[in-house]
């Protein structure tokens, strides 16, 4: 008859999965909350801005997107002191790859609106240590027609992913494409902020 194991080693064997079962959960809420801190870039001087806060919520290497909310609000001179919200229309022009485009109507409380970006650089099949690049351009006009203008912008980012780890860093410099000519490296605009991030798993 086959020898049953003996209920010492049941007990060692259940507190061994309990152990590891609870050092699992902790690893994962001690990189969920270290991850849970906002990077704020861009024009963080100027009292007339733009802010665009950025909250990443999925990031998928199977389909190379990064899922996101993006919301538009302003500050200073661009909103009513009494409702804090836009006195004249404000549109973020973006390179998301859906809704590149949010106009937020002038005396209109701003909502949060989904976009997604490309996922870049990286290959899933290095899983666990793939890792991945994202970049990100805004650039936010206020009022219409001829009276239309660039104002500054302040980018907050906020990733709630805890699976991986979003680290961007404002660029000086962006690359242009003209036609089919070769891509020519030039010096960001003052009107467009533009972040390049490193995708990391956590």
């Amino acid at each position: 008859t086959p020898r049953l194991p003996s209920v010492a080693r049941l007990s060692s064997l259940a507190l061994l999965v309990i152990t590891l079962t609870v050092l699992s959960i902790s690893f994962y809420w001690l990189e969920h909350h270290k991850g849970r801190h906002s990077t704020v870039l861009g024009d963080t001087t100027n009292p007339d801005h733009a802010t665009v806060t950025v909250l990443i919520q999925n990031v998928d290497p199977s389909t190379a997107r990064v899922s996101a909310q993006v919301e538009l609000k302003g500050a200073g001179s661009l909103v009513d002191e009494r409702t804090h919200d836009f006195t004249q229309d404000a549109t973020l022009i973006s390179n998301a790859v859906t809704n590149p485009t949010v106009v937020a109507k002038a005396n209109e409380r701003p909502e949060f609106v989904s976009v997604q970006f490309a996922l870049r650089d990286g290959v899933i099949t290095d899983y666990p240590l793939d890792s991945y690049t994202a970049s990100f351009h805004f650039r936010v006009l206020v009022g219409s027609g001829a009276n239309e203008r660039a104002v500054p912008v302040r980018v907050v980012f906020d990733n709630i992913d805890a699976f991986f780890k979003v680290t961007p860093q404002q660029e000086q410099s962006i690359e242009v494409h003209q036609g089919g000519a070769a891509a020519k490296t030039i010096a960001t605009p003052q009107s467009l902020f533009a972040a390049n991030a490193t995708v990391e798993r956590s």
